[in-house]
Parts: structure tokens; C-alpha cells; sequence
């Protein structure tokens, strides 16, 4: 999570979307930034608003890729990835998504914390992203990143796959599901 000096700097931040209300940035990618969002009146009601960076909606083709990660996002929709709830544009002509949020630590932060993982625990982790895997190939989706950062664990233990891609002729989708 970002600290708060640069949520107070962030200008997303305190920003109303419907009835919730963005209560800090969460992460950054070469596309834009991951926020969470905080409904207003219903108690432990959270999402994720990602939004493309300035720049990249100044730029077609990344508005482009933006959409269509929101498209695949939502038609793998499965228990293993984030679910899209929305998809849209500000006022301001910046392009978001809102999806589940997933709480959790990815990967690569426990095995920063813990170290090598016990075999039987590697196992049950590959397992479930080959098994996501699966389901997006069967849908004509591929990863182009597989890393462990890349990997959420949440607390009820299912492996949430971050960044995957649809082969198009047009381009290419890049998302975060964390």
C-alpha cells in the first residue's frame, strides 16, 4: 500500500464514485493505479477502482487495452479471478475498472517474509494456477506474466491470477486483479 504522504498528494484520493469513496491507492503499474474503495453506508463493503494514468488515456491504443482488459476480466469470471463490477469513464475522461477486492498478499511478499515454501505448499499453489490456467486457455486468454508477484493469496486460500491476456489481432489486454 502506498504510505500517506503520496495519498495525500494523489488527487484520486477522497474522490466519490457513487456511494463509495476512495480511501487509498493500493498499487501502481505501468498502466495506472489500483484504489480502494469504501462503500458509504455499508459496513465492510470494499471494491478496487483501477484507473489509467493521464497519460495512457491520452493514448488510443491504451485506452483500447484498458477497455479490453475489462472485457476479458469479466468473461473469465471465475472463483480464481477478481470479478469485474464495472467498467467506465470519468467526467474527466479518465478511463477505470472496478472489480472485487482481493485481500491478501501476493507471492512474491510471503515468500519475501517466509522464504522457500514447504513442497506440499508449492505444490497446492501450482495447482490452482495451472487449473486457472486452464480455464482461460479454454477461453482463448493467455498470461504473458507469470511471476510471483503476480499471484494474490487471499485467506480463503485460492491463487487470484494478476495480469492476463486475450490473443486478439488488435492488441493486447494487461490487468491487474489483486
Amino acid at each position: 500500500m502506498a504510505d500517506d504522504k503520496d495519498n495525500r498528494a494523489d488527487p484520486i484520493i477522497g474522490r466519490e464514485w457513487g456511494n463509495y469513496v476512495v480511501e487509498c491507492k493500493i498499487g501502481e503499474g505501468g498502466m495506472g493505479a489500483v484504489y480502494r474503495l469504501v462503500h458509504r453506508s455499508l459496513p465492510n463493503t470494499v471494491a478496487a477502482l483501477k484507473v489509467l494514468s493521464a497519460e495512457g488515456a491520452a493514448l488510443a491504443s491504451a485506452r483500447e487495452r484498458f477497455e479490453q482488459e475489462a472485457m476479458v476480466a469479466a468473461e473469465i469470471g471465475k472463483e480464481r479471478v477478481a470479478a469485474v463490477r464495472d467498467y467506465g469513464t470519468f467526467a474527466d475522461g479518465i478511463p477505470y475498472i472496478v472489480m472485487d477486492l482481493i485481500e491478501g498478499q501476493s507471492l512474491a511478499a510471503l515468500l519475501r517474509e517466509t522464504g522457500p515454501l514447504r513442497v506440499l505448499d508449492a505444490f497446492r499453489i501450482a495447482y490452482h494456477v495451472a487449473d486457472t490456467l486452464v480455464i482461460a486457455h479454454g477461453k482463448n486468454i493467455i498470461h504473458r506474466d507469470i511471476k510471483p508477484s503476480n499471484l494474490m493469496l487471499s485467506r480463503l486460500s485460492l491463487i487470484h491470477i494478476s495480469e492476463p491476456t486475450r490473443r486478439t489481432p488488435i492488441s493486447y489486454a494487461v490487468f491487474c486483479l489483486k
